[in-house]
């Protein structure tokens, strides 16, 4: 159980650092737009 309960912790961080690259790359793109 301990081992199954840490592999969902993995995915969610996992999840966590994509949505959070995502929203990095958004602010990139509204960055670049604006300097244009």
């Amino acid at each position: 159980m301990k081992r199954k309960a840490r592999i969902r912790d993995n995915s969610r961080r996992q999840s966590l650092k994509g949505a959070l690259l995502d929203q990095l790359r958004a602010r990139q793109k509204q960055a670049s737009k604006k300097y244009r």
